[in-house]
Parts: C-alpha cells; sequence; structure tokens
C-alpha cells in the first residue's frame, strides 16, 4: 500500500513538473513574426511568454528594418539626366499632397533573405 501511495505521489508530481513549464517558443518563430509585421505584444499574448522574452529576439529583427529602410532610402534612382535618391523622391511626393498613411511597405525575400524594403505611395 505504501508503495502504491508513493508511486502516485511521484506521478503526481511529475504531472505538476510537466504542466508548469513554459511554453518554448523558438527564436526563429519570433522573429519570422516580427518580420511578418505582428508586435511584441501580441506575439507574447498569442503564445503565453513575456513580452521582455520577445522583445529580446524582436530587437535585432527591428535593427535589421531600420538598415534596410536606410540603404533604400539612399538608392538612386532615374535616368541619365535627373538622378535622385528615393528619399527625395518620396519627400517631394509627400509635399506634393500625398498623405504619409498611403505608405505602405512590402518586402521582397528568397530563399530567406531579404533583398529590399520598398515603401509605395498609392495617392
Amino acid at each position: 500500500m505504501l508503495l502504491l501511495l508513493l508511486a502516485i505521489k511521484h506521478r503526481q508530481l511529475l504531472n505538476r513538473k510537466k504542466n508548469s513549464q513554459k511554453k518554448v517558443l523558438p527564436l526563429s518563430t519570433i522573429q519570422s513574426l516580427i518580420r511578418s509585421g505582428q508586435s511584441p505584444q501580441t506575439i507574447a499574448q498569442e503564445y503565453g511568454v513575456s513580452v521582455s522574452a520577445v522583445n529580446r529576439f524582436a530587437i535585432p529583427v527591428e535593427k535589421e528594418k531600420v538598415f534596410i529602410t536606410s540603404q533604400f532610402l539612399e538608392t538612386v534612382v532615374g535616368t541619365e539626366e535627373i538622378l535622385r535618391k528615393l528619399k527625395i523622391l518620396l519627400l517631394f511626393r509627400l509635399l506634393m499632397g500625398g498623405d504619409y498613411a498611403d505608405v505602405q511597405w512590402r518586402r521582397i525575400t528568397s530563399g530567406g533573405i531579404i533583398h529590399g524594403a520598398f515603401r509605395r505611395i498609392t495617392v
């Protein structure tokens, strides 16, 4: 009888340990979700993890976005006679009546490699 009670207690302890373990959310999943536009708060709530844990892995992705955007804005486009940086064209378009709310992000990837981030004004 004592052996049976010990076995039951042991099983209960194991079950409690399994139930109390936090969900594991891989780094690659967090970064993929951030790249797809989800906020750290949404990811944390959906997967039952802390926002600080998500932010820890989201920050490098946010830095990557800033770098890609800065590279994009420095891109030179135009004809041989008129060359302009995209940031100048974007600014000019917004000054001429474009609405910043109409600026949209689009990311092009191939095989997991980001080839560019584009802004498009649909005015």
